[in-house]
């Protein structure tokens, strides 16, 4: 086994004197270093909770939490590990062991005392010690989707349009700036709503709206453009100043014929133009003289950049100095990005929508706040916000924060590549106290390569400014581990060679740009493990999936231990695989893949349950009908519907002359479920809905025709009705349906060859014997605008309002999107690296790609970007098999769709009998108990109909409630007693009773 290269950081790492930040790449043992660490500590504090581990997800901190007890126990054992570095965990352990016997801790009996957790965690544990400084004011339920509570609080802001108030105002100058589109307003807003961590600190910790903060954000973009004139002005060629008498030339007559050509601005051209933002338009002019719009050295001379027919000596002289410029590569670049900087001047429109949307931003606060008060609701922004509240500031520390202080001496800080802005911010103020060398210590862990978060708010050049800056107070000695144990040696060469082509050349803070860290592969074999392109073919259907199948197929027969996953860039890349794992029967499982709602019985239950809530709901009614318990044919529908668009289809039902218009086998259908529904719609009012809508189902025979592999699906669906009406009225049925959108299916099979399927997002921290990288050649979703930009850049913020709707486009809003597409750029060459680094022994990578004449892969797609270094080796042709798929120039037959139901004479199936009970032998000496009766479950199942039943009775008074009305609640009252569980034959003698209660 070669030595471990890296073993003299690995040894740094452990000493509890330092303060440090470790680059940990792929499959370096970063966890195994965090264990060691914490035992290390272990050994030298007075109590385990002086220690505090830190990481972002539930899974990452039990895993940890879990390793850390297993190594305690396994250092109770007096036999020394064979590896290396087990031994030293194994002596780490024992060390600690040493403590907690010393201090009587007895942590294996109470693991509890380690403070492993969540960073939402441990603010939440913040915020019930100070509930009225954190906002907070009481415990509230953390919800993890609240999207419905950013609705609600849109349209809260939305409804004081009218009003005069100062937030009326702002409203109404938003609206008009997006064509008073409340649609458009409410999705801005609500946007607004999901991002708000990253406004709530930079606005509102100095947050002030005078005319001064105008020029303020306009000179951080003067001083932006500046630094980028700079730069530009450090590469221009001597070359250039030949260009002089050209450009004064060219933007004279451009002056005379287009004055709006940037060319024009350049006819006083008397030297080359300065670094100052007052030269910005010259640049542009020379920009535009010089290169097209790609970019690219001009090859044609004409009168349209200034140089009319005749003008022959002039041509040439320009023509040569285009030649000896096109040598200077950089330069170029740099001018070409030129063109792209915007004035720094906002307009007074624009200054006016971004004012008010800023000062609006504490009133959005504020009023979702109120929401979450009302509700008894938060999310995991406010838990953190709210945390920083709690702890105070450095000038102004909460008795909490000097609690802290004084009580934590360590703190360890996991994949912190995704930490955000609030959380860095907490980081600061819980360390704002500590001083050089006080035995204090920060141990920080992470790759920015593998920062992949930016939807959840992950700042990677968070990790770049801590390592050029220290945290705060604290000074990090920076570590660079090298060592890789996960993957063989030709996997670890090949993303070597490959990613240090396609990084990023040199850190970039502002842009997220992070270079390159090469890694050492631990395991030197190279048998069996390699890197293997596929090229496919997209003139055929499933050329993809069904090669991806083919392979799956040859794997399994060669390597039938080996774990295989199949990790896509997003779930709908999948769709055509998954078809084809199921025609082909190759087990899988997939992990937040298929939505919950991809599943037809799922949506067959949905419609039913809006048919129910809703009589008018015409399409979810027709659904109804149509699903497979029902099973209406489309011209039996029509005949149903004909001529009348008003009339609840419920009551159409009821027309028996339309009915009678139905096919025969319709007419059956018809009868059986209207039966059914009715008793349901009667029981509506009174019974637990989730029951009344799971009896229904039954009744029409969903589990019938539903596939058994649905049934946990299923379930799940009608937990989350019980779990959705805790909360919410049953009339507020989109909530649900946006709360159903978000789950996904139980697709999890257990076979210790299921082929694992998950987002590329879902693999970090998981690793396979061999990863399968299918639709490299498609584009990520381009995201959407906002109602105001902002970017950090350096300590300072770039921001712009959205252009208004119908007009112009703004350049600073233009300029700042860029921007925000070029991190999203580097982002996706880390993802594309997270998902490479998955395998141990062998990768394959599929694109939808075959090469020709001057083409190459789209832009911005993940074989774009590897194609720099793969171009040489990437397949020539498909190695599918034409013959064996549909021919795309041959006509197929199509066939005639048919309807999936079940029979017309369709009836439940007989339940199985009761069991008898024998009648109990008397026991002599068995002592009396007095006889409850009102206990039974009769009893209990109608005084809960009842009571329903005695509120309504109170909210209309007794004059209502005629003998008639009385004995006509015998159907209803049956169908509430059912859904309490009754069997049938107790049912008529406690609806006598019932009804002798309301006489």
């Amino acid at each position: 086994m070669p030595e471990v290269i890296d073993n003299k950081e690995r040894k740094i790492a452990l000493d509890p004197r330092k303060s440090l930040l470790i680059q940990a790449p792929a499959g370096s043992g970063k966890t195994e270093l965090l264990i060691q660490r914490y035992l290390r500590l272990l050994s030298g504090v007075e109590h385990p909770d002086q220690i505090i581990s830190m990481t972002f997800t539930r899974k990452a901190a039990e895993e940890m939490k879990r390793r850390i007890l297993e190594a305690l126990k396994r250092g109770l054992n007096q036999t020394s590990p064979e590896s290396p570095h087990q031994q030293q965990t194994w002596e780490l352990a024992k060390l600690a062991l040493k403590n907690d016997s010393k201090n009587n801790w007895r942590l294996l009996d109470n693991p509890n005392q380690l403070k492993v957790l969540t960073i939402d965690s441990f603010c939440a544990s913040l915020i019930k010690q100070m509930p009225i400084l954190s906002w907070m004011g009481g415990p509230l339920d953390i919800v993890e989707n609240a999207s419905d509570l950013y609705k609600e609080a849109s349209k809260r802001i939305l409804a004081k349009v009218e009003s005069e108030c100062e937030v009326g105002k702002r409203v109404r100058i938003i609206l008009n700036h997006l064509d008073n589109s409340k649609a458009s307003f409410l999705d801005r807003i609500n946007q607004l709503f999901q991002k708000r961590d990253q406004w709530m600190i930079p606005f509102f910790d100095d947050f002030d709206m005078n005319e001064n903060k105008r020029n303020y954000f306009e000179n951080i973009f003067s001083n932006l453009i500046e630094s980028t004139l700079i730069d530009l002005h450090s590469e221009v060629p001597k070359e250039l100043h030949t260009i002089i008498p050209i450009a004064s030339f060219a933007g004279n007559n451009c002056l005379d014929d287009n004055i709006l050509n940037p060319i024009s601005s350049l006819h006083k051209l008397i030297s080359i133009p300065s670094h100052k933002i007052s030269d910005l338009n010259l640049w542009k002019g020379i920009a535009e003289l010089i290169l097209t719009k790609n970019g690219a050295i001009r090859k044609t001379i004409n009168k349209a950049i200034g140089f009319p027919v005749n003008q022959k000596k002039i041509k040439l002289d320009f023509s040569k100095l285009l030649e000896s410029l096109s040598t200077h590569g950089i330069f170029l670049q740099k001018l070409h990005e030129v063109r792209d900087l915007p004035d720094p001047s906002f307009s007074d429109n624009e200054w006016k929508v971004l004012r008010a949307t800023l000062l609006l931003l504490p009133d959005m606060a504020n009023t979702l706040r109120n929401i979450f008060s009302e509700q008894g609701k938060t999310d995991f922004t406010e838990i953190s916000l709210s945390a920083r509240e709690a702890l105070g500031t450095e000038d102004d520390p909460t008795d909490l924060l000097l609690y802290l202080d004084y009580k934590i001496q360590h703190i360890l800080v996991d994949e912190y590549q995704d930490i955000s802005y609030k959380q860095y911010d907490l980081l600061i103020r819980l360390t704002a106290g500590w001083t050089r060398d006080d035995g204090r210590t920060m141990f920080i862990v992470g790759d920015p390569m593998q920062s992949i978060y930016r939807f959840r708010d992950a700042e990677v050049g968070l990790f770049l400014k801590t390592k050029n800056e220290g945290l705060g107070h604290i000074d990090l000695k920076f570590l660079t581990l090298q060592t890789n144990f996960r993957s063989k040696k030709p996997i670890v060469d090949w993303i070597n060679d490959c990613f240090q082509l396609i990084f990023p050349k040199t850190n970039n803070q502002d842009l997220g740009a992070i270079t390159y860290s090469p890694s050492r592969a631990e395991q030197t074999e190279t048998n069996q493990s390699g890197v293997f392109f596929h090229a496919t073919d997209e003139l055929f259907k499933n050329n993809e999936a069904i090669e991806i199948t083919n392979l799956i197929l040859s794997l399994r027969n060669k390597y039938p231990e080996k774990t295989i996953a199949i990790l896509v860039r997003a779930r709908n890349h999948l769709k055509s695989i998954v078809r084809q794992f199921h025609k082909n029967k190759i087990p899988f499982w997939a992990e937040d893949i298929d939505s919950l709602t991809s599943r037809p019985e799922i949506m067959d239950l949905l419609a039913l349950m809006r048919a129910l809530t809703s009589l008018h709901d015409r399409v979810a009614w027709l659904s109804t009908l149509r699903a497979p318990w029902c099973g209406l044919s489309l011209v039996d529908l029509h005949k149903i519907c004909d001529s009348n668009i008003n009339t609840p289809v419920w009551e159409l039902l009821k027309d028996n002359k339309r009915i009678n218009s139905l096919s025969s086998t319709g007419q059956k259908r018809i009868k059986r479920i209207t039966s059914i529904l009715l008793h349901s719609l009667k029981a509506l009012p009174f019974s637990n809905f989730r029951d009344i809508l799971e009896g229904c189902w039954i009744q029409l025979g969903g589990p019938s025709y539903a596939n058994p592999d649905i049934f946990p699906d299923i379930e799940i669906f009608f937990e989350k009705v019980s779990e959705f009406l805790e909360s919410n009225e049953l009339s507020n049925i989109r909530a649900f349906q946006d709360d159903i959108n978000h789950l996904f299916s139980n697709s999890r099979i257990e076979s210790d060859q299921a082929v694992q399927i998950m987002t590329m997002h879902k693999s970090k921290g998981l690793e396979f014997d061999i990863v399968i990288i299918p639709g490299l050649e498609k584009n990520s979703k381009a995201e959407e605008k906002r109602l105001v930009y902002w970017m950090p850049h350096g300590d300072d913020l770039l921001i712009a309002p959205i252009e208004e709707k119908g007009g112009p486009d703004s350049k600073i809003y233009k300029f700042l999107s860029r921007f925000d597409r070029a991190k999203s750029d580097y982002e996706a060459l880390r993802l594309l690296y997270v998902a490479s680094t998955r395998t141990k022994l062998q990768l394959h990578l599929f694109g939808q790609f075959l090469e020709a004449e001057n083409n190459s892969p789209r832009k911005g797609s993940f074989l774009g970007k590897l194609w720099p270094f793969i171009q040489e080796v990437w397949p020539k042709e498909s190695n599918f098999n034409a013959t064996k798929s549909q021919n795309p120039d041959k006509k197929t037959n199509i066939s005639t769709p048919k309807i999936w139901r079940l029979s017309d004479n369709y009836r439940l199936p007989e339940t199985h009998p009761s069991i008898e009970i024998e009648d109990s032998i008397e026991i002599q000496n068995e002592l009396e108990t007095p006889e409850f009766s009102w206990a039974g479950s009769g009893a209990r199942g109608l005084g809960i109909v009842m009571h329903k039943y005695f509120q309504t009775l109170a909210e209309e008074g007794k004059k209502s409630w005629t003998e008639e009305r009385i004995k006509n609640l015998e159907t209803s009252m049956s169908a509430a007693l059912k859904s309490q569980g009754l069997p049938p034959e107790m049912i008529p003698e406690e609806i006598k009773k019932g009804q002798t209660m309301l006489r």
